[in-house]
């Protein structure tokens, strides 16, 4: 993992220097956990929940991205989810389809820096 990919993934909010750490420096085990991520469909699940109104699956959906951004340090994507998360904990939908929204854009950009770098 090079300087400018670090420097990209910094440039749109991931806190690599901390998600590096988490994975005892082994950037090569990072960038896999990475391109993983999108793997997970967690997104997906989230968007069904909400579009059929079911609250608790869309918390437990949303629940999961917030963990798994948490520890690869995608702090530009827990921006969004984390108080979508609390909103869906108490047991309301309100705002959290355009905060879905949101948070594909934030994958996008994540995913558009992951496809220039990664090798």
């Amino acid at each position: 993992m090079n300087d400018d990919y670090k420097n990209a993934l910094r440039a749109i909010g991931v806190d690599v220097d901390t998600a590096i750490g988490r994975v005892v420096g082994k950037e090569d085990l990072y960038e896999k956990l990475l391109l993983m991520f999108f793997d997970d469909k967690s997104l997906e699940t989230l968007r069904a929940k909400i579009s059929e109104g079911n609250v608790q699956g869309a918390f437990d959906a949303a629940h999961t991205i917030k963990g798994t951004a948490g520890n690869l340090g995608l702090d530009n994507i827990n921006e969004v989810v984390m108080p979508m998360v609390e909103i869906l904990r108490a047991g309301s939908g309100e705002g959290v389809a355009e905060m879905v929204e949101q948070t594909q854009a934030k994958y996008d950009e994540l995913k558009a820096v992951i496809d220039k770098y990664a090798g």
